[in-house]
């Protein structure tokens, strides 16, 4: 034992008796091997054979931290049941952008002829227009614009400002005729169920979004057709403008409360003398942020923000923005903020009018069409495909639409029987004659031509849940790595901890030979230094002659 003890200290005097001392017994099988093999061939192989290794092994733990920093992700799709699903918000807008009606009151309140924009051959110079403020052009002027058989690009023509719209849509009270919610009226002298909140767009025309007000209704806890909204629209077929609006009908959106009317991605289109249910499903959307496929909770998180704040005092209309952030409503603030640097003017709502294209300014109009004409080929779709990330929480709604003829007309004189002053939305589809005899009935041609019935309800309790989780995470790669190290060097958690405690030893020693090679006190002589560095070299060559002459012996013994 003592023997034993004295080799280990010889061993361990010198830096290769130390590194020489930890080969043995290390519990990485090839460096025990390669410093335990007596024959060079053998010595040789193993080298290889580790170095090859390490190779490998290099190679697959790059691959799975590789693998990893690219933070693939799964999505796990579930269907939940809910205790409660709230009552989602409904916008509901004319297919006619604006009444005849109220264009030609407009035109008639600024001194022109209403006939002016029916004529075709009025007017053929633009400056001429203008300088009378006719904004509303010709129908003949309409047509040459146009590019399409179809005439299906005719609503980019039609420019009205913000005012225009509030003033000369279709308002609220002439759209909406009834409006149930679970069998209650909407609209009560005591109480109100719902709120409506006016959306204007050059597109579509004046909108309403239709929220409930009162939380405890807006938590629906049970299903089925007695429940929802229950809608009477009235389109007034007699002021269409019967050249930007090829089509009769109301459209419907359903979106969650809060959230901004996105139109022109979707919706339901309602026919009149129809009856549409609608049956509404949720999905709930989960997506993780960056740094793996990014999402934003909300538009200050938004690279759209930022790019804002960037611009001029000219951005001031999107300084203020809805709170809750959508994908397709930051798409429509991309496009117009581009649409304001290129025109000079925005088309949607935004919290500030003065930017608001000016139907009279045709250098606006004409060079809104060409935008509009060139927005999908430019880079303006790629930046806002940039600026614009998904929700990280997104919620949309599934919608299973059915129809049914409506209304019966005997139903219907019963409902005029029960609540006489719904007879006044109704008067102009009572004929003469039947008014004349006192009669209750009704026109029913011009009632189906004009009305339409819309139910909206929760279809089931349960939702659809999708959301998207890591498919590898930190702990799964750990794993992985020490399967790689006990797979091609049988390295584990003990084999670091004997190197680390490998590399403390060779710092130490190399510290204390620094010091005795090095010392600091200034009273050593020269030659006592030299002396010194005398006796290392010599102790070192010593231990090296010492250990090949023991090799020898074992070598002669064998």
């Amino acid at each position: 034992m003592r023997k034993l003890n004295l080799e280990a200290q010889s061993q361990n005097s010198s830096l290769c008796g130390l590194c020489r001392s930890f080969a043995y017994r290390s519990s990485a099988h090839g460096v025990q091997r390669i410093a335990s093999s007596q024959d060079n061939a053998r010595r040789l192989m193993w080298s290889v054979v580790f170095l090859f290794a390490i190779a490998g092994c290099g190679f697959h733990s790059v691959y799975l931290i590789l693998t990893y920093l690219s933070y693939p992700r799964m999505t796990i799709t579930e269907e939940i049941h809910a205790d409660h699903i709230d009552f989602p918000a409904l916008t509901v807008c004319n297919l006619n952008p604006l009444k005849k009606s109220s264009i030609r009151e407009h035109l008639l309140e600024t001194h022109q002829s209403v006939s002016e924009f029916y004529n075709p051959d009025k007017y053929d110079d633009d400056d001429e227009i203008e300088e009378r403020g006719i904004c509303f052009r010709s129908e003949n002027e309409f047509l040459k614009k146009s590019k399409t058989m179809d005439l299906s690009d005719v609503w980019m023509s039609v420019i009205a400002t913000k005012d225009s719209l509030m003033k000369c849509g279709h308002q609220a009270q002439d759209l909406i005729t009834q409006c149930t919610y679970n069998a209650r009226n909407c609209f009560n002298d005591s109480s109100t169920i719902v709120l409506l909140d006016q959306y204007p767009s050059p597109r579509y025309g004046l909108c309403h979004t239709i929220v409930v007000d009162k939380e405890p209704l807006r938590k629906v806890k049970k299903t089925g057709l007695s429940l929802g909204l229950r809608l009477t629209l009235n389109i007034e077929r007699e002021d269409y403008l019967d050249l930007v609006s090829p089509e009769f009908g109301a459209r419907l959106l359903v979106h969650p409360k809060g959230t901004y009317p996105t139109l022109q991605g979707g919706g339901v289109v309602l026919q009149p003398g129809t009856k549409t249910y609608v049956g509404v499903r949720m999905r709930k959307i989960e997506r993780l942020p960056a740094p793996y496929r990014g999402c934003y909770d909300n538009f200050q998180s938004s690279q759209l923000i930022h790019f804002l704040r960037k611009q001029d005092q000219s951005q001031a209309p999107f300084a203020v923005i809805h709170n809750v952030y959508t994908y397709e409503y930051c798409q429509t603030l991309c496009r117009d903020i581009h649409l304001l640097k290129n025109c000079g003017c925005v088309e949607e709502v935004t919290p500030v009018n003065n930017k608001f294209c000016d139907p009279c300014n045709t250098t606006q109009a004409r060079c809104r069409t060409r935008f509009y004409r060139s927005f999908t080929r430019a880079n303006v779709d790629h930046d806002c495909q940039k600026f614009c990330l998904p929700a990280c929480t997104d919620v949309r709604y599934d919608l299973t639409v059915s129809r049914s003829e409506w209304p019966n007309v005997r139903h219907q004189n019963y409902v005029l029987k029960r609540w006489p002053n719904l007879r006044q939305s109704l008067t102009v589809f009572l004929t003469n004659k039947t008014l004349k005899n006192g009669s209750d009935e009704l026109d029913v041609d011009n009632l189906r031509k004009n009305f339409l019935r819309v139910h909206v309800y929760i279809q089931e309790m349960n939702y659809l849940s999708v959301r998207d989780i890591p498919a590898y995470t930190l702990p799964q790669l750990f794993a992985d790595l020490g399967g790689c190290l006990g797979l091609y060097i049988g390295v584990s958690a003990i084999t670091i901890v004997e190197v680390l405690e490998h590399m403390a030893s060779v710092m130490a020693f190399l510290y204390k030979k620094r010091k005795e090679y090095f010392p600091k006190s200034n009273s050593v002589k020269k030659s006592e230094i030299k002396k010194r560095r005398t006796n290392f070299r010599l102790s070192e060559r010593s231990h090296v002659q010492k250990y090949s002459k023991s090799k020898d012996c074992k070598r002669g013994n064998h």
